[in-house]
């Protein structure tokens, strides 16, 4: 990681093969694209960049939760229930919905989660 980006160290040629490394390069530069911009800040400890967000009652709006100053992230367990989160590592992106979130979802109460999700990640 460097400047808030992740970056493919050129030693990694050494063990697998050209098209591996255009590949993984096409996967960093795109997760970069989707970091660079957003309120995501790529943790060092954890090597993932995350965002928390709240949805309102009518599913109509977000709010991106306040990070803390040390992690840029929100003080809670990795994989607990509860939450509405955006993770991305560099070559996986995990969404999490809470119950509530899900179950209005299932209903058809959110027909615009991507739209929603996109708000959180992208407030601009």
């Amino acid at each position: 990681m460097k400047n808030n980006k992740y970056v493919l160290n050129d030693d990694v040629k050494k063990v697998i093969t050209y098209a591996e490394y255009v590949s993984a390069q096409e996967v960093i530069a795109h997760t970069n694209q989707l970091i660079n911009g957003s309120s995501f800040v790529i943790n060092k400890s954890t090597k993932t960049a995350t965002l928390e967000f709240e949805i309102n009652n009518s599913g109509k709006s977000v709010r991106v939760l306040p990070s803390t100053e040390d992690s840029k992230i929100q003080p809670r367990a990795k994989h607990h229930f509860g939450v509405n989160k955006v993770e991305f590592g560099w070559n996986y992106i995990r969404v999490f919905i809470d119950k509530r979130t899900a179950k209005a979802v299932a209903s058809g109460g959110l027909a615009g989660l991507t739209a929603i999700i996109t708000a959180a990640v992208d407030p601009d």
